[in-house]
């Protein structure tokens, strides 16, 4: 695994607010991730949540998605928690730690639907400009089986209360909340397996239409910076945390939010 981001891919990121780290993986890590991945989809089986008591009749025509398999799956728990992953996130963030909210297995069958264009943190728990998660390509992204694609330098841009639709039908819909990012070229984000991209929870982002017979593959790291406070929507909360839970209280649930990297004194200060 890369452990370290240079310079340029720094910026990038805080230009663009994602950035591709290719050949993130190397091979053998790669087939380590896809085996780990397989066997924790299998046993979730249809439950998509940790806490669900019923699994879901129809997975999305979108995506099939399951969250949190960090939490009934040991051996992804270790890939998860990788504080290493957490150091990425926390110096490409430019934060003073970073916890993690929650994991997102996200496989787009054969033929399946496009992802609506959307942000992602106005759908979670809190609120934070530096939020951001890590989209890891198991199988090859390529615009034949729906790549993600990015709105480039928007990201201090869009609020809170307009996300977008995601998982709708009208791809469309957050450019007629947004007008003005309706001339902005979007960049396709192709990659081959094992690499990955930093994004910020307000970089929008959709992805087309699987148009193969294969299904293509993805892990999604979602990070929090430590501090984020609770804004009002339970998102993966869960029903057992809530009560008591008000907006404003900081979010540091040990088991749930696990803190990832926490630089130094002397290290925030540098």
């Amino acid at each position: 695994m890369r452990t370290e981001i240079t310079a340029a891919e720094h910026e990038h990121y805080r230009t663009h607010g994602f950035v591709i780290l290719h050949d993130f993986l190397d091979a053998a890590e790669l087939e380590h991730w896809r085996g780990v991945f397989e066997d924790a989809m299998e046993k979730r089986g249809r439950i998509r949540m940790p806490w669900d008591t019923e699994g879901v009749k129809q997975d999305s025509t979108v995506f099939t998605q399951r969250v949190n398999l960090w939490q009934d799956h040991e051996p992804l728990r270790d890939l998860v928690v990788d504080a290493r992953l957490g150091r990425i996130a926390t110096e490409l963030a430019e934060v003073s730690g970073i916890r993690l909210w929650h994991d997102h297995a996200l496989v787009k069958e054969p033929y399946g639907s496009p992802t609506t264009w959307h942000m992602d943190n106005p759908y979670w728990s809190f609120t934070h400009r530096e939020a951001l998660s890590m989209w890891l390509a198991l199988d090859d992204a390529t615009i034949q089986n729906g790549c993600m694609y990015f709105l480039p330098g928007v990201q201090h841009q869009g609020q809170p209360d307009k996300n977008g639709g995601a998982g709708g039908h009208d791809i469309g819909e957050l450019m007629r909340l947004y007008p003005q990012w309706r001339d902005i070229d979007p960049v396709a984000a192709e990659m081959k397996a094992g690499s990955c991209v930093f994004h910020s929870g307000y970089t929008p982002h959709s992805a087309g239409s699987n148009m193969t017979p294969r299904r293509r593959r993805a892990f999604v790291c979602t990070y929090m910076p430590v501090g984020s406070t609770y804004n009002g929507q339970p998102n993966i909360i869960p029903p057992d945390k809530l009560p008591g839970l008000k907006v404003g209280d900081t979010l540091e649930f040990d088991d749930l939010n696990p803190i990832l990297y926490q630089r130094s004194p002397t290290t925030a200060s540098a």
